[in-house]
């Protein structure tokens, strides 16, 4: 029987240490070619550029049932937006939704800029304009996942992404750079 080289035990150890404190370690996926979809945004009958002045929007919901990334000032307005758009969707669009979205804020402790998302099933690629600026996030009623890259590829996030599940902040490992998201 042959010994494992250093490098591979001390990575089983790092990952068994992980596990062991209730951590996912991160683990290298391959990209997925699915539900790339660049749509503009939104604020009122403005576009604005996600990357730049957002023109008073605070919040944008990215939601396969508009036809773009529809922003609004507050939460509240968020709300009732999606409050009144899920009144409108078939059985087959709520099924393919999450009742409560993603939630992806651009600082820390779920301040800043926010993005959410309500589709699931697939992966979604971070609007390029605000694409690797996550530093905290909190899941709705879908478990979620977060890649580093688009499609799902590259590492995803090692913590917890469970339903309903707050995070202030993703570490400085993680902060800046998801690119890609999916909903179970």
């Amino acid at each position: 029987m042959s010994l494992m080289p250093l490098a591979r035990i001390a990575t089983a150890v790092a990952t068994l240490a992980a596990l062991l404190a209730g951590a996912q370690p991160a683990v290298a996926h391959a990209a997925e070619q699915d539900g790339d979809v660049q749509m503009p945004a939104m604020f009122g009958n403005q576009r604005i550029d996600l990357a730049g002045d957002w023109r008073g929007a605070r919040v944008c919901s990215v939601w396969r049932a508009q036809s773009h990334v529809e922003c609004f000032a507050d939460q509240a307005q968020a709300d009732r937006r999606a409050a009144t758009l899920r009144g409108t969707l078939s059985e087959a669009q709520l099924l393919a939704s999450c009742s409560t979205p993603l939630r992806l804020f651009q600082d820390a402790d779920r301040k800043g800029r926010m993005l959410q998302y309500f589709d699931r099933g697939y992966w979604q690629n971070i609007p390029l304009d605000f694409n690797d600026q996550m530093s905290s996030y909190q899941t709705g009623s879908c478990t979620s996942h977060l890649a580093e890259h688009s499609g799902g590829g590259g590492y995803w996030y090692p913590g917890y992404t469970g339903p309903n599940y707050i995070e202030y902040w993703v570490g400085a490992t993680w902060d800046n750079r998801v690119s890609s998201i999916k909903n179970d």
